[in-house]
């Protein structure tokens, strides 16, 4: 069961990101990037982890044309996934790169302040 929840997650992962690349045309969608995709145990819920590239403002604006196109993209990757039932999807933020993004330039600031003592 656990091959084919990884599997699934995989599957969901590229066609959602297909849809968003032909699909999706709401301009408050802005540059997204999926990162991950959870699915429950019994494979009914589907958390999809996205990055979203601007400032926080950006940020809302394309998690708010994410949420009112969830119906819309859930409908397209029923079409597009091969199995009986399509799992609900719930998009989420994920803050992962940015984190590792500041935890990067701290690395790099105390690695020049060592350099210069």
């Amino acid at each position: 069961m656990k091959r084919r929840k990884e599997r699934l997650e995989h599957e969901i992962r590229i066609i959602i990101s297909d849809i968003f690349l032909k699909d999706i045309k709401d301009p408050r969608i802005g540059f997204i990037t999926i990162n991950d995709v959870e699915l429950t145990s019994d494979l009914k819920h589907a958390k999809v982890f996205v990055s979203v590239y601007g400032n926080e403002e950006e940020k809302e604006k394309s998690m708010n044309g994410l949420q009112s196109a969830t119906k819309h993209i859930q409908g397209l990757l029923a079409h597009k996934l091969s199995i009986k039932n399509v799992p609900f999807i719930q998009f989420f933020i994920d803050g992962s790169i940015e984190r590792g993004v500041k935890l990067t330039k701290v690395i790099e600031e105390l690695t020049k302040e060592e350099t210069e003592n």
